[in-house]
């Protein structure tokens, strides 16, 4: 007795096509399939070879929701394409992670550098910030693993860092210049940012510690 393998009907006088779909699916998933099979093989090159991260990415994200079309094909029995959706969705999530991990480094890295060069701390901090944020822009769209999540750890605490170092360094030109007024309330500003940001202590302790015997030589 012959059987849809989409619509699931079956009967002696159902007539389906080497698919094992009656003509009323056929009509509908053939055509389907291969429409998105199109998509998947112009999509594919794009998503390894695109020139920008958001080509890729976007790009990415088609392949898995034509993918995940054709995978619910794949599990009734239904041709699709070559390889298989099943095998080449892992692949393309492992591509996904990929992708996502190589451009959070990259940002990650020209990131540093360029604070590694930067004229003041403010001009440190700001890039870093940039760079933090789209870090976090990218991770909120698109998720990552802890390896991902830890380069934004870093990047927030080179933030706080430069920023601590900026007021330390406006409190050192203030000393310089016998302004020690100026010079503890910028240690003051430095020491109220450590201990009101979210940042876990312990992982900036040589900062405060700094902070605090610079403070201590002027406040009796």
């Amino acid at each position: 007795m012959a059987k849809c393998n989409y619509c699931l009907k079956k009967g002696f006088f159902l007539g389906v096509d080497k698919n094992n779909l009656c003509n009323n699916c056929a009509q509908i998933v053939v055509p389907d399939i291969e429409n998105r099979a199109r998509i998947i093989t112009e999509s594919l090159k794009l998503a390894r070879n695109g020139k920008t991260f958001s080509t890729r990415i976007s790009r990415i994200e088609v392949l898995i929701s034509n993918l995940d079309v054709l995978l619910s094909y794949e599990v009734k029995d239904i041709p699709t394409i070559s390889p298989n959706p099943s095998s080449l969705i892992q692949e393309i999530r492992a591509l996904r992670q990929e992708t996502i991990t190589n451009e959070v480094n990259e940002i990650y890295t020209k990131s540093v550098n360029q604070a590694d060069v930067a004229v003041s701390p403010t001009a440190e901090y700001n890039g870093l910030s940039k760079a933090f944020l789209k870090v976090q822009e990218i991770l909120d769209a698109h998720g990552g693993e802890d390896c991902d999540f830890e380069q934004l750890l870093r990047l927030k605490l080179l933030m706080h860092k430069a920023k601590i170092e900026g007021y330390i360094n406006e409190a050192r030109k203030a000393e310089f210049k016998g302004n020690t007024k100026k010079a503890v309330d910028q240690y003051k500003e430095a020491l109220f940012y450590i201990e009101n940001d979210d940042v876990d202590d312990s992982l900036q302790s040589d900062l405060i510690n700094e902070v605090k015997e610079r403070l201590q030589r002027h406040v009796i």
